[in-house]
């Protein structure tokens, strides 16, 4: 078995495009995937513990996320996964998974932007300037490096400076 940690995960300077990549791999062999409802255990002040079973018949993989919220840690939403042999049950790797999910959800939203948007878009927006906006952001200019992007924010949490200092 495996232990992954954020930063080996993060040395391996996985493109933006290659995560989009990936999002629509999975989308094209969607059908064959087993993806029971998550599972979500509440706990008072604003907690919450979710948890994510997946099967892959082709990968031979089944991969539980753990989805974690507790207000008073920093960062205080973070996750892990477990990928486990389908065949035998193995327990092949415990990872951390905030790069994973943050990457993902960019990568789904900017494959969704490229294929919903209108041939005259040219203008984004953006409500809310976290990890995950930033890496919508990301993802979307990797897979669209022709198309002058016009980016509108909606200021939250004073995080709007950050976000134009890094895409100016």
């Amino acid at each position: 078995m495996k232990i992954i940690d954020f930063q080996t995960i993060n040395n391996l300077k996985i493109s933006y495009s290659k995560c989009v990549e990936w999002v629509e791999e999975a989308l094209q062999i969607k059908r064959e995937i087993k993806l029971p409802a998550k599972i979500s255990l509440k706990l008072d002040n604003n907690v919450f513990f979710n948890t994510m079973p997946c099967y892959i018949p082709s990968l031979n993989i089944i991969g539980i996320k753990f989805v974690s919220r507790y207000p008073k840690r920093i960062p205080s939403l973070i996750s892990d996964l477990l990928l486990f042999d389908s065949e035998n049950g193995d327990l092949l790797s415990m990872m951390n998974a905030d790069w994973i999910t943050t990457m993902r959800t960019g990568a789904v939203a900017a494959l969704s932007i490229k294929k919903l948007q209108s041939t005259e878009c040219g203008i984004y927006s953006f409500v809310g300037l976290g990890n995950t906006a930033r890496a919508t952001l990301l993802c979307l200019l990797s897979i669209q490096p022709e198309i002058n992007h016009h980016i509108r924010l909606l200021s939250y949490k004073n995080q709007a400076e950050n976000f134009i200092e890094r895409f100016h």
